[in-house]
């Protein structure tokens, strides 16, 4: 019942369900796009509108009680570095 509710909130909200991977949901606006991916209890939400991603934050924050816990570190075992050149991503974890 709980992603029903967050699924046709998102879609309310002019998101679209991804036909390959029901966790992910896209939202294009004239800025870019917003990615929401979930799974079980964690969502990362990225994109290039940040005004669009501060909006989406803003409405699942009104709507459903969460928690930010801000820049991504780790998600499904990957770990997030942030570097000046850009993003890279590791499984130093499993190695």
């Amino acid at each position: 019942m709980w992603f029903e509710k967050f699924r046709s909130t998102l879609l309310g909200f002019s998101f679209t369900q991804s036909l390959y991977d029901h966790s992910l949901f896209l939202q294009r606006t004239s800025k870019g796009i917003v990615i929401l991916l979930v799974y079980v209890d964690d969502i990362v939400v990225t994109g290039f509108d940040q005004t669009a991603i501060y909006a989406t934050h803003q409405l699942l924050h009104s709507t459903f009680h969460m928690k930010d816990l801000g820049q991504l570190t780790y998600f499904l075992g990957l770990e997030v570095c942030y570097q000046p050149a850009g993003l890279f991503f590791n499984q130093h974890k499993y190695n």
